[in-house]
């Protein structure tokens, strides 16, 4: 599904895109390469192929995958497209190991299935190698540039990214904020409100045009409304809204 010039999604459990488990999973086209900014949950990935396929993208100029955080729903299927698609796959230094060679109880998913997020048939596949993220690092694309922004509060490696060029500007921002102020906060070890508290200004001066999270609406204009939404409930006394 066509966002705007240079954006897609491809993947959406909310959207009914692919697999219910599935975050919004996006693709950045920069012309000669393609670029996907989190994977999804891993189960029946072949879907999101084909909703590329289907959007006319080139599966074989796929690159690189950037993750925003190592849960289920966002890195399941990062094994799937290294080994079948060979993708690079970026991840924060903080959560490489999680990547790699985390358990189940490690990345949060075995307090997802006791919660019902998700089924006891779906497991977690570890990767064979990755690339390591540090907060600032800047990828050329093309003709579009991406920025890691070190987030932490959803979980200790919670990045953004930010994607500018040939008219685009936009914040990816997975599970840090949603729509309308809304931050994901969980009861899980590595989630933290001292997290957002510290960390989230950081995005306070990131006036980006687009607005993508990993989950829910998104927005291609005024996006930076929703973070300055964001910013104001975790400067208040109260405890801000969270997804769960």
């Amino acid at each position: 599904m066509k966002l705007c010039d240079g954006i897609f999604m491809v993947g959406s459990g909310e959207f009914g895109l692919s697999n219910n488990y599935d975050c919004s999973v996006y693709i950045i086209d920069a012309g000669e390469n393609l670029f996907m900014i989190d994977c999804g949950s891993g189960v029946n990935a072949e879907r999101i192929v084909q909703n590329m396929k289907d959007d006319g993208l080139e599966v074989n100029k796929l690159k690189a995958l950037f993750l925003t955080h190592c849960h289920l729903d966002h890195a399941g299927g990062a094994h799937y497209f290294e080994k079948e698609h060979g993708v690079d796959i970026f991840i924060a230094v903080e959560e490489m190991g999680l990547l790699l060679s985390g358990t189940e109880q490690e990345i949060g998913l075995e307090s997802a299935k006791d919660y019902g997020i998700y089924g006891n048939d779906v497991s977690f596949t570890n990767c064979r190698k990755a690339i390591p993220i540090e907060d600032g690092n800047e990828y050329n694309l093309g003709a579009l540039s991406l920025r890691a922004i070190s987030v932490p509060g959803h979980s200790l490696g919670s990045m953004c990214f930010r994607v500018t060029g040939n008219n685009l500007d936009a914040l990816f921002t997975g599970d840090t904020t949603f729509a309308n102020g809304v931050i994901g906060l969980l009861n899980l070890e590595g989630s933290s409100l001292k997290g957002f508290r510290d960390f989230l200004p950081k995005l306070e001066n990131e006036v980006a045009e687009s607005f993508l999270p990993g989950h829910g609406v998104f927005s291609l204009s005024r996006g930076h409304e929703h973070i300055l939404q964001a910013l104001q409930a975790v400067r208040s006394i109260a405890v801000p809204k969270s997804i769960l």
